[in-house]
Protein backbone atom coordinates (compact mmCIF):
# COMPACT_ATOMS: atom_id res chain seq x y z
CA UNK A 1 0.00 0.00 0.00
CA UNK A 2 1.11 3.44 -1.00
CA UNK A 3 1.55 6.15 1.65
CA UNK A 4 -0.62 9.85 1.11
CA UNK A 5 1.93 11.97 -1.66
CA UNK A 6 1.93 15.51 -1.30
CA UNK A 7 0.59 17.61 -4.13
CA UNK A 8 2.67 19.13 -6.55
CA UNK A 9 1.73 21.95 -8.68
CA UNK A 10 2.42 21.98 -12.48
CA UNK A 11 3.93 24.93 -13.57
CA UNK A 12 3.87 25.54 -17.54
CA UNK A 13 5.00 23.50 -19.40
CA UNK A 14 7.34 22.21 -17.24
CA UNK A 15 7.60 19.86 -13.45
CA UNK A 16 10.60 20.12 -11.62
CA UNK A 17 12.49 16.36 -10.70
CA UNK A 18 13.11 17.62 -7.39
CA UNK A 19 9.55 18.44 -6.86
CA UNK A 20 8.61 14.71 -8.44
CA UNK A 21 11.67 12.90 -5.88
CA UNK A 22 9.73 14.85 -2.95
CA UNK A 23 6.57 13.83 -3.83
CA UNK A 24 7.01 10.28 -3.92
CA UNK A 25 6.23 7.74 -1.24
CA UNK A 26 8.66 6.08 0.92
CA UNK A 27 8.07 2.56 -0.50
CA UNK A 28 8.92 4.50 -4.01
CA UNK A 29 11.46 6.39 -2.76
CA UNK A 30 13.48 3.63 -1.04
CA UNK A 31 13.01 1.44 -4.15
CA UNK A 32 14.60 4.27 -5.97
CA UNK A 33 17.15 4.67 -3.89
CA UNK A 34 18.12 1.06 -3.83
CA UNK A 35 18.17 1.35 -8.02
CA UNK A 36 20.61 3.96 -7.50
CA UNK A 37 22.82 2.13 -5.69
CA UNK A 38 23.47 -0.12 -7.70
CA UNK A 39 24.13 1.81 -10.88
CA UNK A 40 25.64 5.06 -9.62
CA UNK A 41 28.14 6.67 -7.03
CA UNK A 42 25.69 9.05 -5.89
CA UNK A 43 26.04 9.75 -2.31
CA UNK A 44 22.47 8.80 -0.82
CA UNK A 45 23.64 9.74 2.73
CA UNK A 46 24.22 13.21 1.72
CA UNK A 47 20.67 14.87 0.76
CA UNK A 48 21.74 18.30 -0.56
CA UNK A 49 23.96 16.90 -2.87
CA UNK A 50 21.61 14.28 -4.31
CA UNK A 51 19.18 17.28 -4.36
CA UNK A 52 21.53 19.56 -6.11
CA UNK A 53 21.78 16.77 -8.88
CA UNK A 54 18.05 16.39 -9.51
CA UNK A 55 16.29 19.21 -8.58
CA UNK A 56 17.26 21.16 -12.07
CA UNK A 57 15.97 18.29 -14.64
CA UNK A 58 12.83 19.93 -16.51
CA UNK A 59 10.34 17.75 -18.07
CA UNK A 60 8.77 18.93 -21.17
CA UNK A 61 5.67 17.73 -22.01
CA UNK A 62 5.88 17.31 -25.72
CA UNK A 63 2.70 15.68 -26.58
CA UNK A 64 -1.43 14.94 -25.90
CA UNK A 65 -2.54 11.94 -27.04
CA UNK A 66 -6.46 11.33 -26.84
CA UNK A 67 -7.80 7.75 -27.55
CA UNK A 68 -11.87 6.33 -27.49
CA UNK A 69 -12.23 4.29 -24.18
CA UNK A 70 -11.11 0.84 -24.21
CA UNK A 71 -8.96 1.57 -26.93
CA UNK A 72 -5.01 0.01 -26.61
CA UNK A 73 -2.33 3.47 -25.96
CA UNK A 74 0.78 2.40 -26.46
CA UNK A 75 3.39 5.28 -24.85
CA UNK A 76 7.36 5.07 -26.39
CA UNK A 77 10.64 5.52 -24.47
CA UNK A 78 13.27 6.86 -26.42
CA UNK A 79 15.52 5.01 -23.86
CA UNK A 80 17.78 2.35 -25.95
CA UNK A 81 18.02 0.13 -22.45
CA UNK A 82 14.83 -1.26 -20.93
CA UNK A 83 16.45 -2.03 -17.83
CA UNK A 84 17.52 2.01 -17.43
CA UNK A 85 13.83 3.13 -17.95
CA UNK A 86 11.95 4.90 -15.59
CA UNK A 87 8.18 5.62 -15.46
CA UNK A 88 6.26 8.25 -13.28
CA UNK A 89 2.42 9.16 -13.36
CA UNK A 90 1.23 12.16 -11.99
CA UNK A 91 -2.75 12.08 -11.61
CA UNK A 92 -5.35 14.69 -11.78
CA UNK A 93 -5.22 14.79 -8.33
CA UNK A 94 -1.47 16.36 -8.47
CA UNK A 95 -0.12 12.57 -7.04
CA UNK A 96 3.16 11.25 -8.58
CA UNK A 97 3.54 8.02 -8.91
CA UNK A 98 6.40 5.69 -9.48
CA UNK A 99 5.37 2.86 -11.55
CA UNK A 100 7.88 1.04 -13.38
CA UNK A 101 11.86 1.38 -12.52
CA UNK A 102 14.70 -0.29 -14.13
CA UNK A 103 12.75 -3.80 -15.42
CA UNK A 104 10.81 -3.54 -11.95
CA UNK A 105 7.24 -2.31 -11.82
CA UNK A 106 5.21 -0.21 -8.87
CA UNK A 107 1.79 -0.74 -7.71
CA UNK A 108 -0.56 -1.97 -9.46
CA UNK A 109 0.09 -3.88 -12.84
CA UNK A 110 -3.19 -4.88 -14.10
CA UNK A 111 -3.68 -1.44 -16.35
CA UNK A 112 0.14 -1.35 -18.11
CA UNK A 113 2.26 -3.62 -19.88
CA UNK A 114 6.10 -3.23 -20.71
CA UNK A 115 7.44 -4.18 -23.79
CA UNK A 116 11.17 -2.47 -24.45
CA UNK A 117 10.75 -0.25 -22.38
CA UNK A 118 7.88 1.71 -23.77
CA UNK A 119 4.35 1.38 -21.76
CA UNK A 120 1.25 0.19 -22.86
CA UNK A 121 -2.35 1.20 -21.10
CA UNK A 122 -4.61 -2.17 -22.48
CA UNK A 123 -7.99 -0.53 -22.21
CA UNK A 124 -7.89 3.15 -21.45
CA UNK A 125 -10.57 4.51 -19.37
CA UNK A 126 -10.75 7.77 -17.93
CA UNK A 127 -8.73 6.42 -14.42
CA UNK A 128 -5.90 6.42 -16.82
CA UNK A 129 -5.98 9.76 -17.56
CA UNK A 130 -3.09 12.01 -16.62
CA UNK A 131 0.36 13.07 -17.19
CA UNK A 132 2.77 10.17 -17.99
CA UNK A 133 6.84 11.12 -17.53
CA UNK A 134 9.64 9.20 -19.16
CA UNK A 135 13.12 9.32 -18.74
CA UNK A 136 16.26 7.31 -18.35
CA UNK A 137 18.36 6.88 -15.24
CA UNK A 138 21.31 8.63 -17.13
CA UNK A 139 19.46 11.32 -18.25
CA UNK A 140 18.04 11.77 -14.43
CA UNK A 141 21.35 12.34 -13.18
CA UNK A 142 22.63 14.51 -15.86
CA UNK A 143 19.84 17.21 -15.15
CA UNK A 144 18.15 15.92 -19.05
CA UNK A 145 15.11 16.62 -20.79
CA UNK A 146 12.62 13.93 -20.18
CA UNK A 147 9.50 13.02 -22.64
CA UNK A 148 5.81 13.34 -21.38
CA UNK A 149 2.61 12.57 -22.32
CA UNK A 150 -0.41 14.10 -21.57
CA UNK A 151 -3.35 10.84 -22.03
CA UNK A 152 -6.83 12.02 -22.55
CA UNK A 153 -9.88 9.66 -22.73
CA UNK A 154 -12.40 11.31 -25.55
CA UNK A 155 -15.53 9.17 -26.36
CA UNK A 156 -15.36 11.47 -29.91
CA UNK A 157 -12.00 10.20 -31.00
CA UNK A 158 -12.44 7.84 -33.97
CA UNK A 159 -8.43 7.40 -34.05
CA UNK A 160 -5.37 7.65 -31.23
CA UNK A 161 -5.28 11.53 -31.33
CA UNK A 162 -1.36 13.06 -31.24
CA UNK A 163 -1.46 16.65 -30.39
CA UNK A 164 2.51 17.93 -30.42
CA UNK A 165 4.33 21.21 -31.12
CA UNK A 166 5.98 22.25 -34.42
CA UNK A 167 9.37 21.30 -34.66
CA UNK A 168 9.19 18.13 -32.24
CA UNK A 169 10.47 14.85 -32.59
CA UNK A 170 8.24 12.54 -31.89
CA UNK A 171 7.57 8.35 -32.04
CA UNK A 172 4.60 6.78 -33.12
CA UNK A 173 4.43 3.30 -31.49
CA UNK A 174 3.64 0.12 -32.94
CA UNK A 175 0.52 -1.94 -30.63
CA UNK A 176 2.11 -4.34 -28.80
CA UNK A 177 -0.99 -6.77 -28.56
CA UNK A 178 -1.29 -6.74 -32.47
CA UNK A 179 2.29 -7.32 -33.45
CA UNK A 180 4.70 -10.72 -33.28
CA UNK A 181 8.01 -10.66 -33.93
CA UNK A 182 7.78 -11.84 -37.16
CA UNK A 183 5.72 -9.72 -38.54
CA UNK A 184 6.78 -6.79 -40.99
CA UNK A 185 5.84 -3.18 -40.04
CA UNK A 186 4.99 -0.88 -42.51
CA UNK A 187 3.99 2.29 -41.81
CA UNK A 188 2.36 5.11 -44.28
CA UNK A 189 0.44 8.54 -44.38
CA UNK A 190 -2.25 9.86 -46.08
CA UNK A 191 -0.26 13.05 -46.94
CA UNK A 192 2.27 11.37 -49.92
CA UNK A 193 1.59 7.53 -52.41
CA UNK A 194 3.68 4.59 -50.79
CA UNK A 195 4.89 3.54 -47.43
CA UNK A 196 7.63 5.76 -45.67
CA UNK A 197 11.02 4.90 -46.51
CA UNK A 198 13.52 4.63 -44.15
CA UNK A 199 16.12 8.03 -43.64
CA UNK A 200 18.74 7.36 -41.28
CA UNK A 201 19.75 8.73 -38.31
CA UNK A 202 19.47 11.98 -39.87
CA UNK A 203 16.58 12.24 -42.02
CA UNK A 204 13.01 13.30 -41.29
CA UNK A 205 12.06 9.25 -40.26
CA UNK A 206 14.02 6.20 -39.17
CA UNK A 207 12.20 2.99 -38.74
CA UNK A 208 13.21 1.70 -35.49
CA UNK A 209 14.14 -2.15 -34.67
CA UNK A 210 11.19 -2.21 -32.89
CA UNK A 211 8.56 -1.33 -35.17
CA UNK A 212 8.09 2.59 -34.02
CA UNK A 213 8.68 5.45 -36.40
CA UNK A 214 10.56 8.26 -35.27
CA UNK A 215 9.54 11.48 -36.89
CA UNK A 216 12.15 14.42 -36.63
CA UNK A 217 10.98 17.94 -36.97
CA UNK A 218 7.28 17.39 -37.45
CA UNK A 219 5.65 20.05 -39.55
CA UNK A 220 2.37 21.07 -41.47
CA UNK A 221 3.35 18.21 -43.75
CA UNK A 222 3.04 15.70 -40.99
CA UNK A 223 -0.36 17.26 -40.42
CA UNK A 224 -2.37 13.85 -41.11
CA UNK A 225 -3.53 10.37 -40.47
CA UNK A 226 -0.11 7.98 -40.46
CA UNK A 227 -1.48 4.18 -41.05
CA UNK A 228 0.87 1.92 -39.35
CA UNK A 229 0.43 -1.84 -41.27
CA UNK A 230 0.96 -5.08 -39.80
CA UNK A 231 0.17 -9.25 -41.21
CA UNK A 232 -3.22 -8.35 -40.73
CA UNK A 233 -4.12 -5.20 -38.80
CA UNK A 234 -3.84 -1.66 -39.66
CA UNK A 235 -3.31 0.88 -36.63
CA UNK A 236 -4.22 4.55 -37.40
CA UNK A 237 -3.08 7.70 -35.88
CA UNK A 238 -3.58 11.34 -35.91
CA UNK A 239 -1.25 13.97 -35.91
CA UNK A 240 -2.13 17.67 -35.14
CA UNK A 241 0.45 19.81 -35.29
CA UNK A 242 0.46 23.24 -33.18
CA UNK A 243 2.80 26.31 -33.98
CA UNK A 244 1.91 27.27 -30.46
CA UNK A 245 3.40 25.05 -26.97
CA UNK A 246 0.68 22.75 -25.74
CA UNK A 247 0.52 23.74 -22.36
CA UNK A 248 -0.08 27.42 -21.26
Amino acid sequence: MHSERSQVPLERDYLSCGAIYQSLSSEDLQAFHQYLKRTSDIDLQDPEEHSQRTSDIEFQTKMTIKATNGATVTLPCEATDAKDVMWIKRTQQGKNNLIYLGGHTFGSTDDFVYSNGNLAIAELGELHQGLYITTSLQQFQDNSVATAYNVICDESCRYINYTVDYGSTIILPVDYSLRNESDKVKWSTDSFYGDITETGNKGKYNLQQNGNLLIRHVDDNDNCIFHCKLYDSIIYYSVTVKSEPVYR
